[in-house]
């Protein structure tokens, strides 16, 4: 059953165990393992990482912890920062190269230099990890993904360090309606069978079966290459150009927005990977199809999006001095929902006069 469409499987479970927030999470989550199994894209010479890292933003109680738990179930050699001292940590990079980092409270950890340099390495391009000991130095090329996790309240702070730029954001908010919902449905799904559960393991079993292919120990072809349609490159390429020449131009500046890019380049692989079972794949070629392409320019157009709504709130927050202004921009219907949710919170860490 889960071969028949992978995404949608994991997407109806998570939304089973989060109502109105597993299918948002896990839409992107579910591509992080399958991504830190493909190799490296060739982008004009160069070498692009199909690793996709997420930042998650989300109140108390939204299920942060439950998506952590689930991804170190599912995850390449997961490693929980929770769970672990930095001396194990570095032990447990050394031991494995491949691996998921998982930081649940990503806001106090940022301010250890160390994992600074560890998240660092886990997103950036060169995908290496360097640190000075005392008895050692560590200077390790790895492959990894990386879920960050957060409140919406500590926005600014990943504003301002540029995280919320640098991998795929998501971003929680849930409204009356919803929050009335998630309660019934709290109530109405109590079970006495772990149906849940058992699907869970379907779901990690079939990533091991992923595994087994890029191991070469599976009747599919390992993945070496990806072909996909000039088509689909050209297609997202102007959605891209016009969105942000929109967005350049409303908030007066010249910011670049590149990595949207490679990002619907990763998730549309990836969402190919994922379904690999009904993708053709010769010559340890992958043939990127069309749902994978449409599916990641949806992706995109909800992380500029995003990265918008945030940039406008923080030049909005920049200019109130009153929380009667603020008031009047709340109730503004020129201003989305998600942008009041948005701007709500980077008002907390502002003080304004009454």
């Amino acid at each position: 059953e889960i071969k028949k469409n992978p995404l949608k499987y994991i997407c109806d479970w998570a939304e089973d165990i989060l109502p109105f927030t597993g299918k948002k999470i896990f839409e992107v989550v579910a591509l992080m393992t399958p991504s830190l199994l493909l190799p490296d894209m060739i982008i004009e010479g160069q070498t692009v990482k199909t690793h996709i890292s997420v930042l998650l933003l989300a109140p108390p109680g939204a299920g942060k912890s439950t998506c952590a738990k689930s991804l170190a179930y599912f995850g390449i050699n997961p490693i929980n920062i929770r769970e672990s001292s930095q001396a194990k940590l570095e032990e447990k990079i050394e031991e494995s190269p491949m691996f998921t980092l998982i930081i649940e409270d990503f806001a106090s950890m940022s301010k250890d230099p160390f994992m600074v340099k560890v998240v660092e390495g886990v997103i950036g391009e060169e995908k290496r990890i360097q640190r000075m000991t005392m008895r050692k130095e560590l200077d390790l090329q790895v492959e990894a993904c990386g879920l960050f996790a957060g409140v919406p309240l500590d926005l600014q702070n990943y504003l301002t360090s540029g995280y919320l730029f640098r991998i795929i954001p998501i971003i929680i908010f849930h409204n009356a309606e919803e929050h009335s919902m998630i309660g019934k449905k709290i109530m109405g799904g109590v079970k006495t069978k772990d149906e849940n559960g058992q699907r869970k393991e379907i779901i990690k079993k079939y990533y091991e079966e992923l595994l087994k292919i890029q191991e070469g120990n599976h009747k599919i072809q390992q993945i070496k290459y990806f072909n996909i349609p000039e088509e689909y490159r050209n297609k997202a390429y102007e959605i891209w150009d016009r969105a942000t020449q929109i967005i350049n131009k409303k908030l007066g500046v010249q910011l670049n927005f590149f990595r949207s890019l490679h990002e619907f380049l990763r998730v549309m692989i990836s969402h190919a990977f994922l379904d690999v079972f009904n993708r053709k794949v010769e010559d340890n070629t992958l043939f990127i199809e069309k749902e994978d392409y449409t599916f990641a320019l949806d992706m995109m157009k909800r992380e500029i999006k995003t990265k918008y709504d945030v940039l406008r709130m923080d030049v909005f927050i920049q200019s109130i001095q009153s929380m009667r202004e603020l008031k009047r921009v709340i109730e503004s219907d020129k201003v989305s929902p998600e942008q009041k949710s948005i701007l709500q919170n980077l008002a907390q860490n502002k003080k304004l006069r009454g």
